[in-house]
């Protein structure tokens, strides 16, 4: 376990985050302790064509505090989005 919390620690791929070229959704919470929100916002400035959302009232395991809109925010993305496949 030390030595993936190291790699985690040790790895820096923010420089990566303008490379993006897919439909990418950042997600971050109000109140969220452990990743504050100005990190989500951040991402979504350096991920071109990136859409946040940003869950009111909610901490680090939003998507259980919030369910019903993280899912909400999730569909939207995802419709807006459809998948297709690629040979």
């Amino acid at each position: 376990m030390c030595k993936a919390i190291d790699a985690i620690v040790e790895v820096d791929n923010r420089l990566l985050l303008a490379e993006i070229e897919v439909p990418t959704l950042v997600i971050g919470a109000q109140y969220d302790t452990i990743i504050p929100v100005m990190i989500p916002i951040w991402m979504h400035k350096q991920i071109p064509n990136s859409e946040l959302v940003i869950l009111k009232k909610a901490g680090h395991i939003a998507k259980i505090e919030l369910a019903k809109e993280f899912n909400k925010a999730l569909l939207h993305f995802f419709n807006k989005h459809p998948i297709t496949q690629v040979n």
